[in-house]
């Protein structure tokens, strides 16, 4: 199940950040879990759409995707 949130941080020099979720909770993102074509990158605070998977140091967010603003 696909989780809604948005990006709380994003370093693109260590190629990784966090996300926060619509229900609070902060999730690990890596550069190689980005969906998207070409530079796989996160500005702050961009809505985001991803599927979470717990790990030894909390959750990390997986099969990350843009949404789209309408």
């Amino acid at each position: 199940m696909k989780t809604k949130g948005m990006v709380k941080w994003f370093s693109v020099k260590k190629g990784y950040g966090f996300v926060i979720g619509e229900d609070g909770q902060d999730a690990f993102v890596h550069w190689s879990n980005i969906k998207m074509d070409g530079f796989k990158a996160l500005n702050d605070g961009v809505s985001v759409e991803y599927r979470l998977e717990p790990s030894d140091k909390g959750m990390i967010a997986k099969d990350i995707t843009l949404v789209e603003e309408a």
